[in-house]
């Protein structure tokens, strides 16, 4: 059971230039954070995190997000709902996700 739990965080970083982009920042950091359950093996609730059409195509309990609108995007609600999801985000990395996704959630 160890083995499936998520790395320890480390903190995910903005490239140079300020690109945020699922490429450059998001698609590591759900592959290293995420991966694990919502993967290409292991996809919980039919949500692959590890790709970008797999985030943008969402899983059984719908669309993961909504560019430009992080609020009403489930992936953001599950981050931040009462229940605290198994792989939680460390604020800074949701802080990271927030901002891909009201920049318009770009691929590259």
């Amino acid at each position: 059971m160890l083995a499936q739990l998520p790395p320890t965080p480390t903190p995910a970083a903005i490239p140079p230039g300020g690109a945020l982009t699922y490429q450059a920042t998001i698609g590591p950091l759900f592959q290293a954070r995420c991966g694990a359950c919502h993967g290409p093996t292991g996809s919980l609730q039919g949500l692959n995190l590890t790709t970008y059409t797999g985030v943008i195509t969402g899983g059984t309990s719908g669309t993961a997000l909504i560019p430009g609108d992080p609020e009403g995007s489930l992936l953001v609600q599950k981050q931040k709902g009462d229940q605290p999801h198994f792989g939680q985000l460390t604020p800074d990395e949701l802080d990271l996700v927030v901002q891909w996704i009201s920049a318009g959630a770009l691929e590259k």
